[in-house]
């Protein structure tokens, strides 16, 4: 029973940390996004003229990331999967299954 209680933890502690990173995608992209921006900003009026094609990508991007963040929100919610961040998730997989059978 122990093992048993051990292993819940862990898949209990992996889904929080999935429903994390589904919940900061975008947020997390557009760090990168920035951080980009920012490296571009830096470059000589030279190169910039040579990669000017990208500020339109970073544009594109954050539109990706708002319909990929959008979908993300809507999977986690379609599980029915709130802020308590898989609290309950194991018991309800399990519930009627005989033992030994969902390991």
């Amino acid at each position: 029973a122990g093992m048993e209680a051990e292993a819940e933890a862990a898949e209990r502690q992996a889904v929080r940390a999935i429903l994390r990173a589904f919940r900061t995608y975008e947020a997390e992209g557009q760090l990168d996004v920035m951080r980009w921006e920012h490296n571009f900003a830096k470059l000589p009026p030279e190169h910039k003229a040579l990669l000017g094609h990208l500020e339109g990508k970073y544009a594109h991007v954050r539109s990706l990331l708002r319909q990929n963040q959008t979908f993300l929100n809507d999977l986690v919610a379609s599980v029915g999967m709130g802020e308590e961040e898989g609290e309950g998730v194991l018991e309800e997989e399990n519930e009627g299954a005989p033992s030994g059978e969902n390991d």
